[in-house]
């Protein structure tokens, strides 16, 4: 007899302050800088702002609830690499006030918490998802694999793709950036995932383009896939949870602020509804056991031939050169260069 989980995804706009750039104790290059700002109006907002969310999936009877990325706002801080202190004095370890916060919640309503995070582990900044237990205990964690440019510019890349056990499956993360490459979730899933979470602040390059990433990771891999993303104007939110087949069970559409539910049978890898033949019907396993790793090593070739031709274009050296980077950043915070 199959095994319903409810899954809970939710769709929000972390709480920012507006134009902090402006704010010489809010912008991370002024000389009159406070962190606790940043925590009173960015952070602290935010975790009230997710709890209350939370609240309402454990009271719907969500067995797991997904959060966007950055669920803390402060990204952009942590993006200015040449201020180390700024990046230590707005981060938080893992345990720290906002996994505690979400796990409160966990514990009250049993259920499991997927939420995206900036994290600090000793001198390195992470983008990182966290797994939180029914008993509001941290499972384990991911860091973010994929940085976009300005991201690199003060976040440190993981470097693996964990896969945590849970009462009703095995459970991987990635974020953002992440799931547009589909060896990522390839990773995932070769470690036997039933489930792949990704926080994110994008659907993905086009609303078409982010309904077939989020088929097609499901369905390449046999695995359950959920995302939680923002939605803006004129930018699509469809935060949603795709089945083992590919099919979108639940999608939170353009709601600027809502939630969407599925019951899943997570552990199930048979399509015996969808058809017959029991080699089809267990795709999962038949296409894993179909593939040839032996043949794959063009992937992790990093002097391939695409390779090589891409990093020989002058637009791409300029885009990858960190000075030019780094200027992105000061430019964003309005900051010309020590006087």
């Amino acid at each position: 007899m199959s095994k319903l989980t409810r899954i809970g995804v939710v769709q929000t706009v972390p709480i920012k302050p507006e134009s902090p750039r402006d704010d010489p104790e809010l912008n991370p290059y002024s000389e009159q800088f406070n962190a606790r700002k940043v925590r009173e109006l960015t952070i602290e907002p935010n975790i009230a702002h997710f709890t209350q969310r939370l609240r309402r999936a454990g009271e719907s009877g969500c067995d797991l609830v997904l959060l966007t990325e950055d669920t803390q706002g402060v990204s952009s801080w942590l993006f200015c690499g040449d201020r180390p202190e700024v990046q230590q004095a707005v981060a938080e370890t893992i345990p720290g006030p906002t996994t505690d916060a979400f796990g409160a919640v966990a514990r009250e309503f049993g259920m499991y918490i997927v939420a995206g995070l900036m994290e600090k582990d000793g001198e390195h900044i992470y983008n990182t998802a966290v797994l939180i237990g029914r008993d509001g205990g941290i499972v384990g964690k991911y860091h973010k694999t994929h940085l976009p440019l300005i991201e690199a510019a003060g976040v440190t890349a993981g470097d693996t793709f964990p896969v945590f056990d849970t009462d009703f499956g095995r459970v991987g993360m990635l974020v953002c950036y992440d799931w547009i490459f589909p060896e990522a979730a390839a990773c995932i899933a070769a470690q036997g995932a039933d489930m792949i979470c990704v926080p994110t602040m994008a659907y993905g390059w086009s609303e078409d383009g982010g309904e077939a990433t989020l088929k097609c990771r499901a369905a390449d891999h046999s695995v359950v896939v959920a995302i939680s993303t923002y939605p803006r104007q004129f930018w699509p939110g469809r935060s949603g949870i795709a089945n083992r087949a590919g099919q979108i069970v639940a999608d939170c559409g353009y709601d600027m602020d809502g939630m969407c539910f599925a019951d899943v049978d997570v552990s199930a890898y048979r399509y015996d509804k969808f058809v017959q033949d029991l080699s089809i019907s267990d795709l999962g396993g038949r296409l894993f056991l179909a593939r040839r790793p032996e043949i794959y090593t063009p992937l992790t070739d990093p002097n391939s031939p695409a390779n090589q031709t891409h990093s020989a274009k002058p637009h791409l050296q300029d885009r990858y050169d960190m000075a030019q980077v780094m200027k992105r950043v000061h430019e964003m915070w309005g900051y010309e260069g020590e006087k």
